[in-house]
This record gives structure tokens, sequence and C-alpha cells, in this order.
């Protein structure tokens, strides 16, 4: 560990910039509010408020939409304002990608997975282009 203590000690300066230092206070004000005790839900909720955040973002699995659905109208009920959007955004084949044909449209184990990949970058920048404040 002694070799990397110069990364450490790099690290250690990133929180004396102002916004980082701000989300570092807020996550553990939230730890020591409610930790073991609140679900990872009003953490978060906690969590958006103290950081004084309005829009929130949630990038979801297309198998989680109804989940999705309900956090959303948690969310909401908190008083933020919420942008979803499920992880086939774009319809992008997952030949475009590079996966075999082979491993597409059913798995090796007999479930339907279908012929479009999932994308995380696309949620990711779509997200950000409406103005969320966390995703």
């Amino acid at each position: 560990m002694r070799e990397y203590m110069d990364i450490i000690e790099e690290a250690r300066r990133e929180y004396e910039k102002t916004p980082i230092r701000k989300l570092a206070s807020s996550a553990r004000i939230v730890e020591a509010s409610g930790y073991i005790e609140w679900p990872r839900l009003r953490e978060t909720i906690e969590f958006a408020r103290l950081m004084q955040y309005k829009k929130l973002g949630i990038a979801f699995c297309i198998g989680l939409q109804e989940e999705a659905a309900i956090v959303s109208k948690i969310l909401e009920k908190a008083r933020f304002k919420v942008h979803s959007i499920n992880c086939k955004v774009g319809a992008t084949p997952k030949e475009d990608v590079g996966v075999p044909k082979e491993y597409q449209g059913t798995s090796k184990t007999g479930y339907e997975i279908g012929y479009v990949t999932c994308n995380p970058i696309g949620q990711e920048y779509l997200l950000v282009q409406v103005g969320t404040d966390l995703i």
C-alpha cells in the first residue's frame, strides 16, 4: 500500500474541492442519519434533498419496468421531477456491438433475450441531456 500513497494523497486533495466536498459531506450525513435503518431509496431521497437536487434520472433494465414505475412515483411524491429511460433505448442491434449470432435471440439456458442490446451509455447521455441532477 505504501507504494500507492501518492495516489491516496491525490484522492484526498479532491475532497478539498467545493462540489466534491459537498457531495461527500452530504453522503456521510445521510449515512450517519439512517445507517442500516433506512432503505436505500430513502437514503437517495435524503441525499438528493441535502444536495438540493430537483431532477432525478432513473436508468433501468426493461425487465424492471414495473419496479422503476414504483420508484418514479415515490420520487415524484417526494417532490422531485423524474426522468426515466429503459435500457433498450435506441434499439441498437446486438450485432452492432459485436455479439455473435449464436448469443442473440435466446439464451443458452432457454430464455428469450432478444436481438437488441442494452444501452447504458445512451441512457446516461439522454439523462444528462434533459438536465438531471442525479442519475
